[in-house]
């Protein structure tokens, strides 16, 4: 904790009024231990005591006291002067109640703020700079998830983008997978695994101009790249004639990166490029290091084809969650971006679950229905965010009726009718099972 700390900087940090971060805090130990840091507690001091070490050979007890009756009045005066500039955060409320009996035991729970988040809600502290410090799950125990870790880097973005971070990390895999650009990498050791400790500052660097040549990468990441301009190459003059914006540009073409990447381009606003990339599980028998080494590559090589900043890439896995439910929660951003399809404005959520609200190789299919559904009742079963009835009301159907049993998807369904002025009471919504609502 200590090492996390002062590669952080964070002494100096504290003494120029800055803040400290830890979104994932666990039982609290670095926080505690910047607290104590902070409030210039020599270490041991509280572990020794009044006992001196009295076996060592030649131990000078007078000069002991001496320093034990310095370190004290340190501690005494640094104590006072402790700022209430440090934050943690869990998203498990048993670890920040042990957080908050730890710090007490410390003496320094009145020091610390802790509360329960999820890492994506972290608290934005009020200070203008300041140190996020983390060690996040990457042990036999806890799973190490390059999802995690790049939800971490996205998070840490957009809440404090100016501030320093020192991120312990499970390998330099899972440090890459944050997406932060580190200033210096440290190996340490956590017990016997070997960690890799990122030091970066600012968190969001801005991004360097592009000079036009390519970045160098791996000979797999290359692989991938070229897979990709090629595929770009092919779909050029189908989507420029088909007026498509949102299409699939490689899914598992090349069977070790076994990933679909999906682009998508924002209609109106900034007109951003965004990438939805989900990746299929690999099967039992590849090697986690080899896994993480593809899945880096693969983001390597998005990244420098289409030149986006990580903050518009979404990485997920498609694995059916627990329940069988195939529309999870990930992350908690609740960012929506606008998109075309034909002459309809539609709503997708990148990030937040395990589909976007609009499944891309449903289009020529929507595009049949909604030919068929002119001046015809149209009724959408399992509507889902009822693309199909947007498509199918802009062609002219006299009206639609829409069945699914989320209200979040039939909510979804209604803001994209709404976006295409097809809100009207001959559009309507119905909030139940659809087979059952068949049957009645």
């Amino acid at each position: 904790a200590a090492a996390v700390l002062m590669r952080a900087g964070w002494p100096k940090m504290h003494a120029e009024g800055g803040g400290l971060l830890d979104p994932m805090c666990g039982s609290g130990t670095l926080l505690i231990e910047g607290a104590l840091m902070a409030a210039d507690v020599a270490p041991g001091l509280q572990r020794h005591g009044s006992l001196p070490p009295s076996r060592w050979r030649g131990f000078d007890q007078a000069q002991w006291k001496e320093l034990m009756a310095e370190a004290r009045a340190r501690e005494t005066v640094g104590r006072a002067a402790l700022k209430q500039v440090i934050h943690g955060s869990d998203i498990d409320p048993k670890a920040i109640s042990a957080a908050k009996e730890n710090a007490e035991v410390a003496g320094v729970g009145e020091a610390i703020w802790f509360g329960v988040r999820d890492v994506a809600d972290m608290q934005v502290p009020p200070q203008e700079h300041g140190c996020v410090v983390c060690n996040p799950p990457y042990d036999e125990r806890l799973a190490a998830d390059a999802m995690l870790y790049r939800r971490i880097g996205d998070a840490l973005k957009r809440a404090v983008p100016q501030w320093r971070a020192s991120l312990l990390c499970g390998s330099a895999d899972l440090a890459f997978a944050t997406g932060l650009r580190a200033r210096k990498t440290y190996q340490l050791f956590n017990g016997a695994i070997e960690c890799a400790l990122i030091i970066c500052d600012p968190i969001a660097v801005p991004a360097r101009e592009n000079d036009g040549q390519p970045r160098e990468l791996s000979e797999g990441a290359q692989m991938v790249a070229n897979r990709l301009r090629k595929n770009l190459k092919k779909f050029k003059n189908w989507l420029s004639r088909e007026g498509i914006s949102c299409f699939r540009a490689y899914d598992a073409d090349l069977p070790e990166y076994s990933a679909a990447i999906d682009v998508y381009r924002e209609d109106g606003g900034k007109g951003r490029t965004f990438l939805h990339v989900q990746e299929y599980a690999a099967p039992a028998t590849i090697p986690d290091v080899d896994v993480r080494r593809r899945r880096n590559e693969l983001l390597s090589a998005v990244r420098e084809v289409f030149q986006v900043p990580a903050e518009q890439v979404a990485l997920k896995s498609r694995e059916r969650g627990k329940g069988g439910s195939k529309y999870g929660r990930f992350e908690q951003r609740g960012e929506f971006i606008l998109v075309r399809e034909n002459n309809a404005l539609l709503r997708v959520n990148l990030f937040d679950y395990l589909d976007t609200g609009l499944f891309l190789d449903h289009r020529p299919l929507r595009r049949h229905m909604a030919e068929e559904a002119r001046g015809k009742r149209f009724l959408n079963l399992f509507c889902y965010t009822g693309v199909a009835s947007v498509q199918a009301a802009m062609a002219g159907a006299s009206s639609t009726t829409s069945v699914d049993l989320s209200g979040t998807y039939l909510q979804w369904c209604a803001d994209n009718l709404a976006l295409n002025g097809k809100a009207g009471s001959q559009h309507t919504l119905v909030q139940a099972d659809a087979v059952t609502w068949l049957e009645s």
